[in-house]
């Protein structure tokens, strides 16, 4: 349960407390999810068969991180565009480049990728600080309340710090047209402005009941990377036993057995004593065939194979199936990527939007005003191609639309 906040009004109470225990409720599976994107997940539970020792040898998959930089590195964020306008002229410019927007928004877009949304919030500067300040967020410390019908957020709690017990201790709480300064639990002040709330959601994926998006790192990527994991830990098993010879001895003295097995093994040559007292007293060795690797390999690649079309991305990128690994030309190159490629650009549409708003927020908290002027509405949010094409097939093109279109040359 929250925790009172002094100076807070009831209404105001009420909003804290249900957007502190909704923050608290997906608190664990954020956790979870930066834990597999960070490689910090270990299996707790691993096969009865497995060796005592494998449980100290923490193993771990990168194949989480994978997925995500895979989707965000086709996910480029390529600044704004201005028809018919200067955004130097308006000083939308000089606000973007003090905020270092360019690269602070695909930080936000990476946390949307595994955290399933960011954040990103417009205030104003104080000394020393940009005329409007755009801060971005994770799911981990901030969470609101989405209007469907205003499409935007009617309420976000913004956290800067707990105490030793994870309450809330400074936090932002951001109302229709009001900014309250929590610290220390107390209400230090109040700030009025005429913007609403001056946040805007950045989704991956949302869908109409799940406005905040889903994650990339998704229950069946998890799943699929669990069970991996269990594959490399029986292999990691049996690899230990998988070049040794297996043996059975029969009929020799206990003399045989003195030096060790790890030490027989070794040795090019043993002499094995015949056991005297035996009915049939000539020793005799028998020798098996050695275990297989080959059944966790390709266990192995059918999960790369799963988690492949779980995410998206090529089989060869997981590092398993190296035989696909080999150059293929351009258009195969292409094709094999063509899901991922889609997926980039479903996830820059959604995004494009959500930057085009907050600039424009920005520039009207940086200028005092409560209006968008008409020339900026004209505002665009530029994403570099995801699909990867060489300079010289960028050339290439370009040559042809010049050919085509003479005028493009002027442009």
């Amino acid at each position: 349960m929250a925790k009172r906040i002094e100076g807070l009004t009831d209404i105001e109470q009420a909003t804290f407390a249900g957007l502190e225990d909704q923050l608290r409720e997906k608190a664990s599976r954020n956790r979870l999810r930066a834990a597999y994107m960070d490689g910090k997940h270990l299996l707790r539970r691993l096969p009865p068969s497995s060796p005592p020792y494998l449980r100290n040898l923490a193993l771990v998959l990168g194949w989480p991180a994978k997925a995500v930089e895979s989707l965000h590195r086709r996910t480029s964020f390529d600044g704004f565009a201005l028809p018919g306008g200067d955004l130097d002229g308006l000083g939308l410019s000089e606000i973007l480049a003090a905020n270092d927007y360019d690269t602070e928004a695909g930080l936000g877009e990476l946390d949307a990728l595994v955290q399933s949304c960011a954040f990103e919030i417009v205030t104003r500067g104080g000394a020393g600080e940009p005329a409007a300040v755009i801060s971005q967020r994770s799911a981990h410390d901030a969470t609101g309340e989405w209007n469907a019908r205003s499409r935007r957020l009617d309420s976000l709690l913004s956290v800067a710090s707990r105490d030793d017990q994870g309450e809330v201790r400074d936090a932002n709480l951001y109302l229709p047209n009001l900014t309250i300064i929590i610290v220390d639990g107390e209400v230090v002040d109040r700030q009025s402005h005429p913007w609403h709330v001056p946040a805007e959601v950045v989704p991956y994926k949302p869908r109409l009941n799940r406005p905040f998006g889903s994650s990339r790192i998704s229950r069946a990527v998890m799943s699929i990377t669990d069970s991996a994991v269990r594959t490399m830990g029986r292999s990691e098993g049996t690899a230990d036993f998988y070049g040794v010879p297996w043996f059975m001895i029969f009929g020799p003295d206990e003399s045989a057995f003195q030096q060790g097995s790890w030490q027989m093994i070794m040795n090019r040559i043993n002499a094995i004593p015949d056991n005297e007292d035996a009915a049939t007293p000539r020793a005799d060795v028998k020798q098996f065939s050695q275990g297989d690797q080959r059944p966790h390999v390709e266990q192995l690649q059918t999960w790369a194979g799963l988690f492949a079309g779980e995410t998206n991305i090529p089989v060869s990128s997981l590092g398993v199936g190296l035989a696909q690994a080999n150059p293929t030309s351009a258009d195969s190159y292409v094709a094999s990527r063509e899901d991922l490629i889609a997926e980039a650009e479903s996830a820059a549409k959604v995004w494009k939007q959500r930057h085009v708003r907050t600039a424009q927020r920005a520039w009207m908290v940086a200028n005092g005003e409560s209006e968008v002027p008409d020339v900026l509405k004209n505002l665009q949010a530029r994403y570099r191609n995801p699909r990867f094409t060489s300079q010289s097939a960028a050339s290439d093109a370009a040559v042809k639309q010049v050919t085509a279109f003479p005028w493009l040359a002027d442009s």
